[in-house]
Order: structure tokens, then C-alpha cells, then sequence
């Protein structure tokens, strides 16, 4: 179906900014810019009510509004959070935190894409999103995105009891 292909590929692109925006959300948050986060993340909400409410009027774009008013949204909390951690002259290693994830996603992404396009019934959907998510684990195994000690840290159960 065409519809639900172009909505998910608008979705698609905006799931890139979400996922850069939701790290960079707690990156900015240790840094005790909070504030400043819960002011964009609220403003990027408005921007989405506002196109949704703006865009649905358009007969052309349908019901496609709500997929482009996310991804506007995303894309501004990004853009600001990204401004915001370049004013603070922070040192960003951009190929490991950036470029390394988004070439996985976008690997991620057209395997997807490539494995749905044999059919569009209920098992090959399935299995283009397993296929895609080992894709995207291999990409992140290859690119060595994160280090020894982050995956086991990422695994191991710390115990914070008080006695």
C-alpha cells in the first residue's frame, strides 16, 4: 500500500531525529540544562499541534499532517540541541556519536526497505524488521560504536542497597 509506505517513510525519518534527540535530551540533562531541554521539548510539541492542525486543512496532505508535524518537531528539538550543546563549547567526537549510529540506521533502514519489497504480507514484514535489526547490530559491531567496558556496564546490575 502506497499510503502506508509514505506515512512510514516520513515516520522513519523523523525515528532519526527522535533518536538523536533522546540522547542528546540526557547528554544536555547531566550538563543541568533541564530547563532549557523541557522548554524545547515543549515547544517542538506545540509546533507538532500546530502543523497537524494547519497541515490537516490542505486536501493534498491529508492525512500525511501528522507524520510531517512530527517530524518537524523532532527535527527542531534536534536543531536546538544541538545549538545548545555547541554554545556550550563542548567537544563532540561527531563521527563516533553521530555519523557511526546514523550509517547504522540508515543501514537498518534499507534493509527494511529492501526485504519489504519482496511482499507485503504479514511474515516478510516480521522478518525485514528482524533482518533489520541485525543489520543495524552488526553495523554497530563493526563500527565499534561502543567500547568493551560501555557494554558491560550497559548489562551489569548494580546494587544500591542501604543497610
Amino acid at each position: 500500500d502506497v499510503l502506508s509506505g509514505n506515512l512510514l517513510m516520513i515516520y522513519g525519518l523523523a525515528s532519526i531525529f527522535a533518536g538523536i534527540a533522546i540522547p542528546l535530551t540526557t547528554v544536555l540533562q547531566a550538563l543541568s540544562l533541564e530547563k532549557q531541554v523541557l522548554k524545547h521539548i515543549i515547544f517542538g510539541v506545540v509546533l507538532k499541534l500546530i502543523f497537524n492542525v494547519l497541515l490537516l486543512e490542505i486536501k493534498n496532505v491529508n492525512i500525511y499532517a501528522t507524520a510531517i508535524a512530527t517530524l518537524i518537531c523532532y527535527l527542531y528539538i534536534t536543531a536546538q540541541f544541538f545549538a545548545i550543546l555547541m554554545s556550550k563549547t563542548i567537544k563532540i567526537d561527531f563521527f563516533k556519536s553521530i555519523f557511526k549510529p546514523l550509517i547504522s540506521a540508515v543501514g537498518c533502514a534499507l534493509s527494511a526497505y529492501f526485504i519489504s519489497r519482496i511482499d507485503n504480507g504479514t511474515i516478510i514484514t516480521s522478518l525485514s524488521i528482524i533482518i533489520a535489526m541485525v543489520v543495524y547490530a552488526l553495523f554497530i559491531y563493526i563500527f565499534k560504536t561502543f567500547s568493551k567496558d560501555e557494554i558491560s556496564a550497559l548489562f551489569s546490575v548494580k546494587s544500591n542497597k542501604v543497610n
